[in-house]
């Protein structure tokens, strides 16, 4: 299986290298070409700025994921999706693995979908996922410790 991405390279398999950070979004259009319109639009809005990619995964996958969660989606959809989640979380460039968990994953968390998308999860999307979810829970856990004020005389 091979992808062409909008610059003209070809990657010959989802595993054959790693996308460097700068061309998450056109891997994310090449990959998921339903979005490519929205992926666009950003970029047109950007005008000589190219959208960072937290911006485009935020605001473009993680709404769809979100929509295809809530729905009744299709399996295939999803796990074609997780894939390539998967593959990012496999990325040795931590800027990388930093959108699945920072964005993807804290936006999923956020819609409190994250049970509902686990069982699509590949072992590396499942790491980020529990630090991403312990993280927050010691937040929580400090946030409920705070005293909720000082008594005045």
């Amino acid at each position: 299986m091979h992808h062409e991405l909008p610059n003209g390279e070809v990657m010959m398999s989802r595993e054959a290298k790693h996308t460097p950070y700068e061309g998450l979004t056109d891997l994310l259009a090449a990959r998921v070409p339903e979005l490519r319109e929205q992926i666009d639009a950003v970029r047109h809005l950007s005008e000589a700025d190219v959208p960072g990619q937290h911006v485009v995964y935020g605001d473009i996958l993680v709404p769809y994921l979100v929509t295809l969660l809530k729905a009744s989606y299709d399996a295939e959809d999803l796990q074609e999706l997780f894939a390539l989640i998967e593959e990012l979380a496999k990325n040795p460039d931590v800027h990388v693995q930093e959108v699945v968990a920072y964005t993807i994953l804290e936006g999923l968390l956020g819609e409190s979908l994250l049970a509902k998308a686990r069982p699509f999860f590949g072992p590396a999307t499942l790491a980020l996922s529990t630090d991403v979810e312990e993280f927050w829970a010691r937040v929580r856990a400090a946030q409920d410790q705070k005293p909720s004020g000082l008594d005045r005389d």
